[in-house]
């Protein structure tokens, strides 16, 4: 009977590995990340905003959050931000599909977290369990888990930036165009290099998780886990996964190939040294030239 106990922390750990990644493939999966992203033109507040002034407003979460986190007093700020970020999204278009899969998002972020720290805090209380000696040593675990390393697990998980950090991300790109973001950073004199950065950002970063998700998904209809049971499925998502990263990588780096080739044809950085379509003028250098020349055909008239 004891011996079975022993097992019992590891089923846990099973379960809560086996959760995480059910959440993150199985219910959001690079899809759902796709949608919470995506940039639908709305009449929302958020919308409206200048991108600079909220491309301040992600920097200063990112600051206040982690220095919050580095003084232990972020519990109360972590929470309240995340609402503000998630009542943000759901007054965008489709905010209620965008609210869902953020939220199950920082669920299996949380529950991460969570489990790290659960396992490696050393701290007093009631005794939740007890794991044995080589796995704890394996997994570099504390071997008591307490009712004090619960709380503190649970505080530190809330607290941990990451979470804020991502939702600000996805309100940011799901709410500004790439016209919006060009027109805001030419106004202001941003050098153009720059403003193409941050417009490739947007443009990229949804696409890149849908061709992702389409990549994994042609693996599984070409037959990758058939027959499999249903409950590996996770561990098939993240086979798939790794099997795809590479042909979508070139598949983005021909996309960002034909884009700079539209970005030449529209005349990006089109200085006056890179074409023929300026104006020629006459200038003093002219005037010398062409006297000189007057000159040659006057000595040429001369001893004709």
């Amino acid at each position: 009977m004891t011996a079975l106990l022993d097992y019992i922390p590891l089923i846990f750990f099973i379960i809560t590995i086996f959760l995480v990644v059910y959440l993150l493939t199985k219910v959001v999966g690079l899809d759902g990340i796709a949608t919470a992203m995506e940039y639908k033109k709305g009449k929302s507040s958020f919308h409206q905003i200048n991108p600079l002034v909220k491309i301040f407003f992600e920097i200063s979460i990112f600051l206040v959050l982690l220095r919050a986190y580095e003084l232990k007093a972020g519990l109360f700020l972590s929470i309240a931000i995340l609402s503000v970020l998630m009542t943000i999204l759901l007054f965008t278009p489709n905010g209620k599909e965008r609210v869902r899969y953020s939220g199950i998002y920082a669920v299996a972020v949380f529950l991460a977290y969570l489990w790290n720290w659960l396992n490696s805090i050393h701290s007093t209380g009631l005794v939740l369990w007890v794991w044995p000696s080589w796995f704890s040593h394996l997994m570099r675990y504390s071997q008591f888990v307490t009712s004090g390393s619960l709380i503190k697990a649970t505080i530190m998980s809330i607290e941990n930036p990451i979470i804020a950090i991502s939702l600000a991300g996805i309100t940011f790109i799901s709410t500004t165009s790439v016209s919006d973001l060009f027109r805001s950073f030419s106004e202001v004199k941003v050098p153009l290099w720059l403003t193409l950065i941050f417009s490739v950002f947007l443009k990229v970063i949804p696409q890149t998780f849908r061709e992702l998700d389409n990549a994994i998904k042609l693996q599984i209809f070409r037959g990758l886990g058939f027959g499999k049971p249903q409950f590996l499925y996770p561990l098939i998502y993240i086979y798939a996964f790794f099997l795809s990263l590479i042909p979508t990588f070139v598949h983005m780096a021909k996309s960002s190939k034909n884009m700079a080739m539209a970005l030449d044809l529209k005349g990006f950085r089109a200085f006056s040294s890179r074409t023929s379509l300026k104006v020629i003028g006459f200038h003093w250098r002219d005037l010398i030239v062409l006297i000189f020349s007057i000159g040659f055909i006057g000595i040429f008239a001369f001893l004709e």
